[in-house]
């Protein structure tokens, strides 16, 4: 499998990656921008997925938190149903970009997407460097085995994502970092989390065809019991 050096996409369907932060974000295609939220000349790039996003919710502090602090190890395929307006993967991201945004904020006190919202042609500029300063501390890479995946709402990969976003949010780890990486694979019959001594590394290694029993406590647990909120 390729790897994304950051946020974005990567091609590959092996779920083979390993936790750690990253630099900046990937994606077969970018695009500048769109509308007129922002002055074409300065809109950001952004990867396909993450602009589809930006379509998606009208926020750039959405769009980021998946082109600059979450990397996709999936397939072509997969890439490509996720961009789906109607599909799973971006409903899931609004909901997912919401809990890492509030991290974001309580970790650096900056509301990027209330920001945003001030004054969007100006401010987009100020937030982008603030979320790609942000990679030094966080980072989430989601890595789905197989030639292609499911994209509807209740698709197994995209619940265990969601519960990341909020196992973090609700629990953030007291050593103030979080790179983790999500493995989806057909080779496991249950969850599993490794956490490196730091408290900063979790590779989370899951099911991907069989949802296997309280796999949402598997996940939210290591992040309780290293959690700041004790």
């Amino acid at each position: 499998m390729g790897c994304v050096a950051g946020g974005g996409f990567s091609v590959g369907g092996k779920s083979s990656a390993s936790a750690g932060g990253g630099g900046g974000g990937g994606g077969t295609s970018s695009h500048s921008g769109g509308g007129n939220e922002v002055a074409q000349e300065s809109a950001p790039d952004l990867d396909d997925f993450s602009f589809a996003l930006k379509e998606y919710t009208g926020r750039y502090a959405a769009a980021f938190v998946t082109n600059k602090l979450t990397t996709f190890k999936v397939a072509p395929a997969c890439w490509k149903k996720m961009q789906d307006k109607n599909g799973g993967a971006l409903h899931t991201a609004s909901f997912y970009t919401s809990d890492i945004l509030e991290y974001g904020k309580n970790m650096t006190g900056d509301d990027w997407s209330d920001i945003e919202s001030q004054n969007k042609d100006k401010n987009v500029k100020l937030i982008a460097p603030m979320m790609e300063d942000f990679k030094a501390r966080f980072m989430v890479t989601v890595a789905v085995d197989g030639d292609d995946c499911e994209n509807d709402q209740n698709a197994l990969w995209l619940r265990y994502w969601y519960a990341i976003g909020t196992a973090v949010k609700d629990y953030p780890p007291k050593s103030g970092r979080a790179f983790i990486t999500l493995n989806v694979t057909p080779s496991v019959k249950d969850v599993t989390v490794d956490v490196d001594d730091s408290g900063s590394q979790f590779t989370i290694t899951a099911p991907r065809d069989i949802e296997p029993k309280d796999w949402d406590d598997k996940i939210q647990k290591p992040f309780r019991r290293r959690s700041s909120k004790q």
